[in-house]
């Protein structure tokens, strides 16, 4: 009998057991690994000792870094700033955040690193100020480019970023790093949450009235969370309107923003409004939890956060959250449409927001349904598989810069997932040319064809349309070509789709597709179109509309749409309706692409088409078609 493959084992290099989002992230990716089959070690970091190591002291604890990870097959860094001593400088930080991986990729050992937040950019001041700022930005860039960014450039897949958004993933590569070193995968979430205690008891056990409206702030406080622009926007609200922060200040922190926190409650005269809970025990948080009407994230711009722990409590609470419109919450809000979004800083936004959400109750469970879909679209199953997937690539690729000549463990186990999993595919590619990255597309599911692919990114990059459209999107084979050429200009792309069996069973569609849409995992095709939007880095150029075209109609103004592509539901009377309701959405010149048009369901639509728009490229199943008006544009080409 063949010896069983010892299972992989992993060294994590993070802060842990300790009040710290890291911790707790580092923690839920370990358990979640744990049920995957994978081994987990963890070497803690304690962020509060930089300032009293000295050179021999960070060069014993590399050394026993090192040494741990000789039982490991790989190590997966958790990086912020602030665990790498970021107290004594930006500068000190990446220095010796650079000698832990020197050490680690010196040995031979493959790193995936975690980065929470973007590379740290200076304050811009004036006079005499700026002349002292460029000397600091200098030297903080050189160390962060050189000790950090160089050593995954030189390392050829062998050390791997991961970050939670495609800006962070942008912020990285400006500083430095090699596109194809850095992978985007979303922060992991837990299920959406059953308090199991009754809200009117809650509210009665916190000394809350039944008519109270309770706004919830989770997580520790600090000035980039925005906890004085919640204050300030409970001025504006009518008494009933009740604030909890459910937190204390950070272990670490040393502002002094805690303490003027408190002030700021005095001088607002809202200590009859507002509580700060401190750290709550499970029972307390559950009772705030259920207590709750409405979660709030006023976080500022600054953070340059590339997720947040926080958040992702806020949309598994089943409350609906009004959240602040930062690069990290609107990535999660392109993709689920699960939050009322405010300009940060403004109070008065914020307030009014509030009151919208609190007096419109099927808002706040569409908010909520959204979340929850996305909390389980992003469960730390799914993250640990998907972090499984960059293990496998990152350890291949340690096996060919070492000649081959080593085994690669057996990383993925045989273990079926627990939600539709997007595993290694939402793995951000190598850079690539636009045409071989639209041959890459043909990897996603569904009926596009290389030729149809090509000729979409050549008409957009032809036309460069500002909005762009496609009615039935499924695994996006044809949308991501679109996006990845509108990319280059800054077009926007919609996808709508109500990823739903009854949208697809609509209208007469015969037996064989009425049996073979019934039968179809259509949640797990969403995922995996998710997963393509990241792998490919157009989650900032896509916005899905998970709703069917009769909803998502009254979203677009007429003449707004400069390239509308319809490959949706084929029965005569539906593909009938696309077209009259969404030809005045087209711009005049603007092209509408329609699929199939070799179907007999659609014989009527199509001759309904060319009695109105001109045919500028016509092939067996799918044909370009341009409205009257505007400039004419030449026939697109294969890319």
């Amino acid at each position: 009998m063949p010896h069983a493959p010892d299972p992989a084992r992993i060294l994590h290099l993070s802060t842990w057991n300790v009040p710290c989002g890291i911790a707790t992230y580092c923690g839920n990716l370990v358990a979640a690994l744990d049920r995957q089959g994978i081994q987990s070690d963890v070497y803690p970091l304690f962020p509060h000792a930089w300032n009293s190591y000295l050179q021999s002291d960070i060069s014993r604890m590399r050394d026993e870094i090192v040494e741990r990870a000789r039982a490991a097959d790989l190590v997966h860094v958790q990086h912020e700033h602030g665990l790498f001593g970021v107290a004594l400088g930006a500068r000190g930080a990446a220095k010796n955040f650079g000698r832990i991986l020197t050490g680690l990729l010196g040995s031979g050992k493959p790193v995936v690193t975690t980065f929470h937040t973007a590379p740290l950019l200076g304050k811009r001041h004036e006079g005499f100020g700026a002349l002292l700022d460029l000397l600091k930005r200098f030297g903080r860039d050189r160390a962060w480019r050189t000790r950090v960014a160089g050593q995954f450039t030189a390392s050829a897949g062998r050390a791997v970023a991961i970050v939670h958004s495609a800006t962070t993933r942008h912020a990285l590569v400006r500083s430095g790093f090699p596109e194809e070193s850095v992978r985007v995968v979303a922060h992991g979430c837990l299920p959406p949450r059953d308090p199991g205690v009754d809200a009117a008891a809650a509210k009665e056990a916190l000394g809350l009235a039944p008519t109270d409206t309770l706004l919830t702030i989770f997580g520790f406080i600090g000035r980039y969370k925005g906890h004085d622009v919640a204050l300030r926007a409970l001025t504006h609200l009518p008494p009933e309107f009740r604030l909890a922060i459910c937190g204390g200040a950070h272990p670490e922190s040393k502002d002094g923003f805690f303490n003027g926190l408190l002030r700021q409650v005095d001088k607002l005269k809202l200590q009859d409004r507002v509580t700060i809970t401190g750290w709550l025990s499970p029972a307390e948080a559950d009772r705030y939890y259920a207590a709750t009407d409405i979660c709030l994230a006023p976080y500022r711009p600054e953070s340059g956060l590339s997720a947040s722990g926080a958040i992702t409590w806020a949309l598994s609470s089943g409350r609906p959250v009004v959240a602040s419109k930062i690069d990290a919450f609107l990535a999660i809000q392109r993709e689920a449409n699960c939050m009322l979004m405010t300009t940060p800083e403004q109070p008065k936004e914020m307030a009014w927001a509030v009151r919208s959400l609190a007096g419109d109750s099927a808002a706040a469970a569409r908010l909520v349904r959204g979340a929850g879909e996305f909390c389980r679209r992003h469960s730390w199953d799914n993250v640990a598989r998907e972090s499984i997937g960059i293990y496998n690539d990152t350890l291949a690729a340690n096996a060919v810069g070492a000649g081959g000549g080593r085994q690669i463990p057996l990383i993925i186990p045989a273990v079926e997932p627990v939600a539709p999993a997007v595993a290694s595919a939402s793995i951000t590619p190598p850079p690539m040319a636009l045409a071989e990255s639209i041959r890459q597309t043909q990897s996603l599911e569904g009926w596009c064809p290389i030729e149809k692919a090509e000729a979409l990114a050549r008409l957009v990059l032809d036309t460069r349309p500002a909005c762009i459209a496609e009615i039935g999107v499924f695994g996006g084979r044809s949308l991501i070509p679109m996006a990845l050429a509108a990319r280059s200009y800054g077009g926007e792309v919609h996808a709508i789709d109500p990823w739903s069996h009854a949208a697809s069973l609509e209208g007469e569609i015969g037996d064989d597709n009425r049996l073979w849409w019934g039968q179809l995992d259509i949640e797990g095709v969403y995922s995996r179109f998710l997963a393509g939007v990241r792998r490919f880095g157009v989650e900032d150029t896509i916005r899905v509309h998970r709703t069917t075209d009769t909803a998502a109609v009254g979203d677009f103004r007429d003449g707004q749409i400069g390239l509308l592509h319809v490959d949706g539901n084929h029965s005569a009377a539906v593909s009938r309706r696309y077209v009259e309701q969404w030809g005045p959405k087209i711009a005049p010149g603007g092209h509408l692409v329609m699929d199939d048009i070799d179907w007999a369901t659609q014989a009527e639509t199509v001759a309904f088409i060319e009695q109105r728009y001109a045919a500028i490229r016509r092939e067996h199943s799918w044909a370009i078609y341009r409205k009257p008006g505007g400039a004419a544009a030449r026939r697109p080409l294969a890319a």
